[in-house]
């Protein structure tokens, strides 16, 4: 059945679909929807998560933690961090081409400077949650607060 070829289509999330047959209108009128889309999500960064592909808005990240070589990121959508296999290093460089707001404040972690509700000398605190800042970034985060306030 007809049903039994499309369950699996909707699985994978596919953008639009053509219909044979299609005419030169009908795939520049997609291409024209995917460019509006992606320019929606401009700042946005994909992970693998549970072996799926998912893309996360880089203003939804509260904070990063690089364990081993494993990411722990904390969504504000999500109650739970995600995890996904990385270098923070790597991620680091992107969110800095981002210009997003994001400070490095230890080797193993990174803020969103949104959600940063008190900073001392020695840590920043994103509500309850304390986050040691390490000697080697200090005088940066606390240029880099300050500037915004």
């Amino acid at each position: 059945s007809h049903q039994e070829c499309l369950a699996p289509l909707f699985a994978l999330h596919p953008f639009d679909f053509l219909v044979k047959p299609f005419s030169e209108e009908d795939v520049i009128h997609i291409l024209v929807k995917i460019q509006k889309k992606m320019k929606l999500h401009k700042n946005t960064l994909t992970f693998i998560v549970d072996r799926k592909e998912i893309m996360v808005p880089v203003e939804d990240i509260e904070w990063i933690q690089s364990i081993a070589h494993k990411l722990e990121i904390k969504l504000c959508t999500e109650l739970n961090p995600i995890y996904t296999y990385g270098k923070l290093n790597d991620l680091w460089s992107k969110l800095e081409s981002m210009d997003d707001g994001f400070l490095r404040i230890h080797a193993s972690f990174v803020v969103n400077r949104s959600f940063v509700t008190k900073y001392t000398q020695k840590a920043v605190y994103i509500g309850e949650m304390e986050i040691p800042v390490s000697a080697k970034y200090r005088s940066e985060i606390t240029t880099r607060i300050f500037e915004t306030m």
